[in-house]
């Protein structure tokens, strides 16, 4: 009777190591999701927005939507370029491009790192 014996492979083992690792995965997940979305670990989100400078076809200058005279944009600039690096040059349809290129010569100077140019001038002045 001893050929009789049915020769069974025991799958219990390896059913519980599938279900943990599985588990395991499904908390990784699920904790490596939360990770991306949270504000203090995306670059994305920790970016400020950019301050906004207008300049006039006159070529009167606004950051952040007040009116700021030219002889002290370099220093309004350099004061709010120690807490933001981002800059966003925003120019009328008709404002002479050397007008913009001086603000953003000043914005280069004052110490911000990244700057763009926008389309119509947010600010009034």
């Amino acid at each position: 009777m001893k050929d009789d014996l049915l020769a069974e492979i025991n799958i219990t083992p390896l059913t519980d190591v599938i279900l943990v690792l599985l588990i395991i995965f499904l908390l990784v997940a699920g904790a490596y999701s939360q990770l991306k979305a949270s504000p203090k670990s995306s670059a994305a989100l920790i970016h400020k927005a950019p301050l906004q400078i207008a300049v006039s076809r006159e070529g009167l200058v606004s950051v952040a939507g007040e009116p700021v005279p030219l002889e002290n944009l370099s220093r309004v600039l350099t004061a709010r370029a120690k807490s933001l690096k981002t800059a966003q040059v925003c120019g009328e349809q008709d404002t002479p491009y050397g007008k913009i290129l001086a603000v953003l010569e000043t914005a280069q100077a004052s110490g911000f790192s990244d700057i763009s140019l926008g389309g119509k001038a947010g600010g009034r002045h």
